[in-house]
């Protein structure tokens, strides 16, 4: 983080790590490795059908100087994705309000524990 920091200063950014609540930006704790499959193959994957969805759609994968605007068709799938980002946060928002209530109901405290650390990870 203190070469991110140093990185900002250098293009003239001045912004402390705790100023970046104001931005929306919230401080994470660092990830606690697992069992689960990576991401990063989980979107390989995804690229992957990606890739032969568009040649069943398109007849061809996706290709440079194809005779289309890739600035634009990429600017519109960014609106699309702020979009769907938002629209994301409020429903995370809405079930974290659903959890809260439920969590106030419970009387099993192991389950009430689980919950609550639930929230806490995920709705921090």
């Amino acid at each position: 983080m203190k070469q991110e920091y140093d990185d900002m200063i250098d293009i003239g950014v001045d912004m402390r790590e705790e100023d970046w609540g104001d931005l929306g930006v919230k401080q994470m704790t660092p990830p606690v490795p697992n069992n689960s499959e990576p991401v990063v193959n989980q979107v390989m994957h995804d690229l992957h059908r990606r890739k032969v969805m568009g040649i069943k759609k398109y007849g061809t994968p996706l290709q440079a100087n194809n005779g289309r605007d890739a600035l634009q068709d990429a600017l519109e799938e960014v609106y699309d994705l702020a979009c769907y980002l938002k629209q994301f946060r409020l429903e995370m928002d809405h079930d974290k309000e659903l959890l809260e209530r439920c969590l106030g109901n419970l009387t099993d405290p192991e389950l009430k524990e689980d919950l609550s650390s639930t929230l806490k990870t995920r709705y921090a």
